[in-house]
């Protein structure tokens, strides 16, 4: 008798602690997520699952672990962030949904600031140096110094010594990130990313022909065209590069005026319509603007308000895009 208790005890015990372990890792292995969207009354996807959430905030449970929040609402471009949620504890996420704009005709045409061309200083000019670029603002130059290989950087009639960048001969191309800071160096797949602040410089090397790149605004990253219009994606942090689901020649792309997502349109000739896209890398999503017809788009730009214009090629006109 005493043995058979002794089991029932043992299996209800051993019943007690599955329990136990069922429901901590389980029932309460989760967290919540605060979810604040503006404008109110959108929707929120959790890893792909879509759900309503019409009060502000949205507080939903989530297991442990990483999620994907993409937060959207009609005729807004949508936002994802990523969350790491523990348990018992309420993580915040939150955006402000950019309105998507719509196309008006123009009564300028669009002005962009030339690139800056300035003469090598005096200092410079008879030394042989014929790779070099000056930043935007036309206040840094940078050149590699032919008599002892290194990348070095003049401003306000001081020399900097960066790093040295030996043995590449000619075609040496020096590129300035928009927040002149950062300085790269591209030679065929070699890619050199060069820090002024920290004298220092790291090098990855693509494995695919470079065709044309271009900054992101936040000048952390570089996309890149190539042969066949893949776009490429260069993190300077990681030294990393990841192909995107864009296929387009960077040349008819702009960035929009928050720096996040690239403008581009598509023309069909059969169908005379153009239809007009944006794509935002960090989500790698596409997000249809509007679709014209009769409206034949040749050329898209960009001005310095960050204002983003398309050319009808019928009319001869303008057109801007406006929230």
């Amino acid at each position: 008798m005493k043995s058979r208790t002794k089991s029932i005890l043992g299996f209800l015990g051993f019943m007690a602690f599955a329990l136990f372990v069922y429901i901590w890792y389980y029932p309460l292995n989760k967290g919540k997520v605060e979810v604040r969207i503006t404008p109110s009354g959108g929707f929120v996807a959790i890893d792909g699952l879509v759900t309503q959430c019409p009060q502000d905030p949205c507080v939903i449970s989530l297991k442990t672990g990483s999620h994907e929040v993409k937060m959207q609402k009609d005729g807004y471009f949508p936002e994802t962030v990523k969350v790491s949620i523990q348990r018992f504890k309420t993580e915040a996420a939150g955006a402000s949904l950019k309105k998507i704009p719509t196309l008006t005709m123009s009564a300028v045409t669009p002005q962009k600031k030339a690139s800056i061309e300035k003469a090598l200083p005096d200092v410079w000019a008879t030394l042989g140096i014929k790779t070099y670029t000056w930043d935007s603002k036309g206040e840094q130059l940078a050149l590699l110094d032919p008599a002892d290989e290194k990348i070095k950087v003049w401003s306000g009639g001081q020399t900097k010594v960066i790093t040295a960048l030996k043995g590449l001969g000619g075609g040496l191309a020096l590129e300035w990130a928009p927040d002149g800071k950062t300085l790269l160096g591209h030679l065929g797949r070699d890619f050199y990313w060069i820090d002024i602040e920290r004298a220092s410089r790291r090098k990855m090397i693509l494995g695919f022909d470079p065709l044309r790149l271009r900054w992101a605004p936040q000048s952390d990253s570089i996309l890149i065209n190539d042969a066949k219009d893949q776009i490429y994606q260069l993190e300077g942090g990681s030294l990393t590069s990841k192909p995107l689901s864009l296929n387009i020649n960077l040349d008819h792309v702009v960035w929009d005026k928050d720096g996040k997502n690239l403008v581009f349109f598509r023309y069909d000739p059969k169908a005379n319509t153009s239809t007009i896209e944006a794509y935002n890398p960090a989500a790698d999503e596409t997000q249809n603007i509007t679709t014209k017809y009769n409206f034949p788009i040749s050329e898209i730009a960009t001005d310095d308000s960050g204002a983003v214009y398309l050319y009808h090629e019928a009319e001869k006109s303008w057109y801007v895009l406006e929230s």
